[in-house]
């Protein structure tokens, strides 16, 4: 007899999460090659990621269940961290003044 609980597989809290970051990744790749200009804060850049926040953890507080593609939403959020924090410090080192 095994004393090992397995695991139910992937929580839909978690999966739901990582489908709305890959939503927002690719909102951020179409505005990137599109250039289109940003009026204030768009849906996918303020709204999004506060649901997928939301459900993150929420998904992380359940027990039983896999949370790959909760931390695999964590690495894509921080992904666009990165780049957009990235495109700035790059648009303001070439245009000092604006």
């Amino acid at each position: 007899m095994e004393l090992v609980k397995k695991k139910k597989g992937e929580s839909k809290l978690s999966v739901s999460a990582f489908i709305i970051s890959l939503i927002s990744l690719a909102h951020l790749n179409i505005f990137l090659m599109t250039q289109e200009n940003l009026n204030g804060f768009s849906f996918f850049y303020v709204f999004l990621p506060c649901i997928s926040l939301v459900l993150l953890i929420s998904s992380f507080f359940q027990k039983g269940y896999s949370r790959t593609f909760g931390w695999w939403s964590v690495f894509i959020y921080a992904f666009i961290f990165i780049c957009i924090v990235v495109i700035f410090i790059s648009a303001f080192s070439i245009y000092p003044t604006p």
